[in-house]
């Protein structure tokens, strides 16, 4: 009796585990969708049959992905439009993302992963190599798209289902289950045949290889506020009354690149969107050391509370085609003093990514302090 009890046990767990890592698939005529807009509809076309979706979103309610793969059919046609899916969605404000770009087909950003903070993506901060890739969309014509996600790495395939195109050695949100969606700006998307199957055991074909070790004289360790208006504390600053002890104020890392996404720090509203990150220099004499910074958008450098320099890094700003990305493009030079010294970047956000970067050009008699 023993031995069949424990037989029918085998039986059921072996059940158990084949159908958990089994597709599910998904029709869009479930009730568990749930549909931003109401411009949307169930619709063949070209011999599929599909979600027709205009500008907005559709959730599904029913299912918690944290590993496995996401599989669709997706056709768009050849308009300004940002057509994705997100994932491990925590809410409506906070998920991860990977997008295509139908009017950039064929260039180097045609698509996007990026993580999704407080409702604002990230792609000023995470671009080449790891995040997008070119790719040659067909217009108005299916095409198959299939993300193999395994904890903090991702694979990207779209109609080539043996080669990745795209291989994102970390996700930048922390791993956790959340419900699947798909997104759509300034144009219709069509979907079909969605399949998704929750499981631990998917594989990637990328190898994983260590993380670079940042350059030397990154600094790693900020100390972010609580969100602030800039227009109120560059009137504090010209009235020489600013003062940070009343703010509030979280550690955040840096990553190896440098890169500090301050979304992270909390949502931004009307009037309040800008925070002040800080870390501290202890040198040995009275020197300048020069400051490689990069941000988004803009930006106001302070050293031992004056003010050195001010940029404007947005979208479009240095001529139509400008993107406003981070990377290290600027450089200011800080008049230290022998002792203590405190840096702080008043950094202002209006899309697109919002985030900094520091890096000391020389750190000989310098050692970096959060």
């Amino acid at each position: 009796m023993k031995l069949i009890r424990s037989g029918l046990i085998l039986l059921l767990m072996s059940l158990h585990l084949t159908a958990f890592n089994q597709s599910k698939e998904i029709s869009f005529s479930s009730p568990e969708w749930r549909f931003g807009n109401e411009n949307h509809r169930i619709e063949t076309f070209k011999g599929k049959e599909c979600l027709y979706m205009e500008p907005g979103f559709a959730v599904y309610n029913g299912l918690d992905f944290k590993n496995g793969t996401i599989e669709f059919d997706v056709s768009f046609s050849e308009t300004r439009q940002f057509a994705g899916v997100a994932f491990r969605r925590e809410n409506d404000t906070n998920y991860e993302e990977f997008y295509m770009r139908p009017h950039q087909s064929g260039n180097p950003d045609a698509n996007q992963y990026t993580p999704v903070f407080n409702g604002l993506s990230a792609w000023q901060l995470y671009h080449g190599e790891g995040y997008g890739a070119p790719f040659d969309y067909k217009f108005d014509e299916w095409m198959h798209v299939k993300l193999v996600v395994l904890e903090e790495r991702m694979e990207v395939y779209i109609d080539d289902m043996d080669q990745p195109l795209i291989y994102v050695p970390k996700l930048k949100r922390a791993i956790r289950s959340g419900e699947i969606g798909f997104t759509t700006s300034r144009s219709y998307v069509r979907l079909a045949n969605v399949k998704v199957n929750s499981s631990d055991k998917v594989t990637l074909k990328t190898p994983m290889k260590d993380e670079p070790k940042p350059e030397t004289g990154t600094v790693l360790d900020w100390k972010v506020s609580s969100i602030i208006s800039p227009v109120d504390f560059m009137e504090k600053v010209d009235q020489q009354s600013a003062d940070l002890s009343a703010l509030k104020w979280m550690d955040l890392k840096a990553e190896h690149t440098g890169t500090v996404n301050l979304a992270q720090a909390g949502a931004r509203s009307k009037g309040k969107n800008a925070v002040i990150a800080k870390f501290r220099i202890s040198s040995e004499e009275d020197q300048s050391k020069p400051f490689h910074i990069g941000y988004s958008d803009k930006v106001h450098v302070f050293c031992n509370g004056k003010l050195l320099y001010a940029g404007d890094n947005m979208y479009r700003t240095r001529d139509y085609r400008y993107l406003g990305t981070i990377g290290y493009f600027e450089t200011v030079y800080l008049p230290l003093e022998k002792g203590e010294n405190e840096v702080w970047m008043l950094v202002t956000e209006q899309f697109g990514g919002w985030g900094l970067r520091g890096m000391l050009g020389d750190v000989e008699g310098v050692s970096l302090n959060p």
